[in-house]
């Protein structure tokens, strides 16, 4: 074989072995980051260490301020608080991939004790995406989602709390193992169905806020200028909603 074309199988195989080592060390690394996640979750399994009690129970006492508190899984961690003229303190509540069933489990912990006068409401997304690996438990999944979700706008109310219930975002472009057997739109379809069932919970105390009106494109994903990945949009996505969020917060009815 003459000198430059094995010089070049050379390099070839060394790009492929260099891929491939890269996407060895991917993997482990997505491998720890779950073992180390699933082990914090065996110690603290709905992570109320991530607000303690006793921080969680700080409330500023302000004549005429409203509380204003973000409540739900990692869309609702990243959400900025709106710009918004009046007397209001913001709290975000979120905790990274959190199911609806962890955030109704830790909403007497990190809800309750700040008795909020206004909750905005944004998870079911993590329940949802798991029908796509287990199809078999797909009615389950769903109307467990629903059912956590209305007893955290249930408990909400009883509380005295007005509720921006959100409906789950929809989603972006699916990741390449997500594309063709119908992964994705089984997804998409069980948050169509969620979604539908959180807009009947509207009522004199709850405002349902349609996200996919706001997000979604003709095509039913996030529209790509709002789109972070899969699951999350990004900071222009957020201005969209806070927009909104901000002429609700604004009425006099909701705050009442």
């Amino acid at each position: 074989m003459p000198i430059n074309k094995l010089l070049l199988v050379i390099f070839f195989f060394s790009i492929a072995l260099l891929v491939s080592l890269f996407l060895v060390y991917k993997a482990y690394r997505r491998n720890r980051i779950f073992e180390q996640f699933f082990s914090a979750l065996l110690l603290d399994p709905y992570q109320l260490e991530t607000f303690p009690i006793d921080v969680n129970q700080v409330r500023v006492n302000i004549s005429g301020q409203k509380t204003v508190v973000f409540f739900g899984d990692s869309r609702a961690a990243h959400w900025p608080f709106p710009e918004i003229e009046g007397n209001y303190l913001f709290l975000n509540r979120g905790i990274e991939a959190q199911s609806s069933v962890l955030a109704a489990g830790r909403w007497a912990y990190h809800v309750a004790p700040l008795q909020p006068d206004v909750l905005v409401i944004q998870v079911g997304v993590n329940d949802l995406r798991l029908v796509a690996e287990y199809p078999a438990r797909r009615e389950t999944i769903v109307e467990n989602s629903k059912a956590n979700i209305q007893q955290i706008v249930s408990d909400s109310v009883e509380l005295g709390t007005r509720v921006i219930l959100t409906t789950v975002f929809p989603l972006g472009r699916p990741p390449f193992d997500r594309r063709g057997g119908g992964a994705a739109e089984s997804v998409a379809t069980a948050v169509d169905e969620v979604n539908a069932y959180l807009s009947s919970l509207a009522s004199e105390k709850v405002i349902v806020l349609n996200t996919g009106s706001i997000l979604a494109g003709d095509n039913g994903q996030v529209r790509p200028e709002y789109s972070d990945d899969y699951l999350h949009i990004n900071e222009a996505g957020y201005k969209a909603l806070n927009q909104e969020l901000a002429r609700i917060l604004s009425e006099p009815k909701p705050l009442d």
